[in-house]
């Protein structure tokens, strides 16, 4: 089973609040074997198709944004892989991302390098179940501190992923962006992406707030078994 939904998030925009799916990540992730896929662009949703027919034989939720957004992949990636891709490697701070969110922690990057001499980590986690604890961990382990950005409601959604496993493995603050307990709005994308704070300069403000957070000393999680 497929089930390939095309209205995540808010920035459809003009359809209205009514049409906008803001806890369909946390409904799929609670329904047992469930996949959880969130493509960060249209090439990575290629890949993701072709996954879900030659790699995958769980059920599949997939979530398409609707409007266009700027490309991340230049190219079609030959599989999803893990699914969690480090896109930009820094040491100051891991931010994780997914969807149409991913090109915005990118742009959020650039404002912290630019404006703070801040070296984020831009980490897109397109599969979200089964999250690929092991790449989170490691770039936890690299930084020290993580924000987390996602166009769905902060409850069930990426931020609780990953906070489950920095909580159970490498306990580090995990600071998240999202929507709070509130309904979508009506309006062009953009006007409600801004309207609930999914921005890149929002994500470049969480991550300095997370920073001032970030422990002294930063230990390696600890190895299984160990």
């Amino acid at each position: 089973m497929r089930i390939g939904a095309s209205h995540g998030g808010v920035s459809l925009g003009e359809d209205g609040a009514t049409h906008q799916m803001i806890e369909d990540i946390a409904l799929m992730r609670a329904m047992p074997r469930m996949q959880v896929v969130v493509p960060a662009d249209y090439n990575q949703a290629y890949a993701a198709v072709i996954d879900s027919y030659e790699r995958f034989e769980e059920p599949m939720y997939m979530r398409f944004g609707r409007p266009a957004t700027p490309i991340v992949y230049d190219e079609i990636p030959e599989t999803l892989g893990n699914g969690v891709d480090v896109l930009r490697e820094g040491k100051d701070i891991s931010i994780f991302v997914c969807g149409h969110m991913v090109w915005r922690g990118l742009e959020a990057a650039d404002v912290l390098a630019r404006e703070d001499g801040i070296e984020a980590e831009v980490v897109n986690v397109a599969i979200i179940k089964p999250l690929d604890g092991e790449a989170v961990l490691n770039s936890l382990a690299k930084t020290g501190v993580a924000v987390t950005a996602e166009e769905h409601r902060v409850v069930g959604g990426l931020a609780d992923a990953v906070r489950e496993v920095a909580a159970e493995e490498h306990p580090v603050p995990v600071f998240a962006l999202g929507m709070g307990d509130r309904f979508g709005v009506s309006g062009t994308a953009e006007a409600c992406m801004e309207h609930f704070g999914l921005t890149a300069s929002a994500i470049a403000d969480r991550a300095r707030e997370a920073l001032i957070k970030k422990p002294i000393v930063s230990h390696p999680p600890p190895v299984s078994g160990s």
